[in-house]
């Protein structure tokens, strides 16, 4: 199946003293490339002067390699053992020529020397002895690498090739990865402000008065547990509020195999959230949690998971396997906080995905302004007599 790839042109640079590792980058070019590009829909294209330059009649040798490929090239990968390379008439050789032309312009560069052992009549002194001067002048404004074997190497390239390849994704100003997580209004569905404030009214009980007002029938007075829980069930759904996230994509390409965490500080003495997971859209469901009417708003939507609370500390997380460009798409569970006072709640978002090589980290938070109303017994129960009488029924 073909996918649409952004291509980065990776530059192998070395004299001709390490043919086993120019073999080794590439191979590690391609390992990279069977395990990443469909996912992250980048290729790693590794350019050697072997097979990505042509003979040019009157124009300097590395001029001609330098036209073909060192300028084009992203990110250049050079190694170096016993040897600079041959001079190019204006640099000791042509590998140094490629690495300050590509540094000059401003393109990383990953140099690796190795500390292999080598028979010392192959030495040629005079190129080792221009290498140490090369790797001396670059200490302090370079970070190099050093390795003992190829194997060596291997693990060392394959691990900083990928940190590489996440500093390109990084600097592309137009590929930016922009996520727009707040909440979402269940009146109309659309992503609101990332900072929210609310007035809400939230009732609260009378016990000696509501004791009075029982104590007048010794039916009322047989029934006391059931209108007390009838009460206390009435204040706990008035007293919540669903808290909805939504994350709405605005990068140019597609987000694919995605988890959200959010975590949030709880106040127990101020708040406390619930969840709720259900495999339908019955509101009936959610009867003990919130007022039908809000559950009736809520049931175009579904919802799933819970709620971990550590050291403080609560959290949840959401999974889903694609949130395409400029599409808006709810993250589960809804959130019910049951407030007892005023209180600001903060969100710290974090978005994982198969094709971002770094979380996507938002916050958000939701204040509420906490008006506290009394309510008496005629309010919960217009006609307590029905109640009582439909409470013997159920015995």
């Amino acid at each position: 199946m073909s996918y649409e790839s952004r291509v980065y042109r990776i530059l192998i640079a070395t004299p001709s003293d390490v043919d086993e590792e120019r073999d080794a980058i590439t191979k590690a070019i391609q390992n990279w490339n069977n395990l990443n590009s469909f996912s992250k829909k980048i290729v790693l294209l590794p350019l050697r002067w072997e097979t990505h330059a042509a003979p040019d009649y009157g124009t300097r040798p590395q001029e001609v390699i330098n036209n073909a490929i060192v300028d084009n090239c992203d990110l250049l990968i050079g190694c170096f053992w016993t040897r600079i390379g041959s001079p190019t008439g204006k640099e000791e050789s042509g590998t140094i020529e490629e690495i300050k032309r590509v540094s000059s312009s401003g393109k990383p560069v990953m140099l690796y020397f190795s500390k292999r052992g080598q028979d010392p009549s192959q030495i040629d002194l005079e190129q080792l002895r221009k290498l140490n001067e090369f790797k001396e002048s670059i200490r302090s404004n370079s970070l190099v690498e050093e390795y003992v074997s190829i194997i060596d190497f291997n693990d060392k390239l394959a691990r900083q090739l990928e940190i590489k390849v996440r500093e390109l994704e990084g600097n592309k100003e137009d590929d930016k990865v922009i996520m727009n997580t707040s909440f979402i209004s269940i009146e109309d569905g659309k992503l609101q402000a990332k900072e929210i404030e609310e007035k809400v009214v939230v009732p609260y009980l009378d016990y000696k008065e509501i004791d009075s007002q029982i104590s007048k029938k010794k039916e009322y007075k047989e029934h006391r547990d059931s209108i007390i829980r009838e009460c206390e069930n009435y204040v706990g759904i008035n007293s919540r509020r669903p808290i909805v996230f939504g994350m709405l994509n605005k990068s140019k390409f597609n987000l694919t195999d995605f988890l959200v965490e959010i975590k949030f500080s709880s106040d127990d003495e101020k708040f406390a959230v619930k969840s709720r997971g259900a495999t339908n859209r019955n509101y009936i469901y959610y009867r003990d949690v919130c007022s039908r009417e809000v559950m009736r708003k809520l049931s175009v939507l579904d919802n799933e998971g819970f709620i971990k609370k550590e050291d403080g500390i609560c959290s949840f997380t959401y999974k889903d396997t694609s949130l395409q460009k400029e599409r808006l798409k709810i993250v589960h569970p809804y959130l019910f906080v049951e407030l007892k006072e005023s209180a600001k709640i903060e969100f710290e978002i974090t978005i994982y995905a198969d094709n971002l090589f770094t979380p996507v980290k938002e916050t958000c938070s939701i204040k509420y302004n906490v008006e506290r109303r009394k309510v008496n017994l005629s309010e919960i129960i217009p006609d307590i007599g029905e109640f009582v009488k439909g409470s013997d029924e159920l015995f």
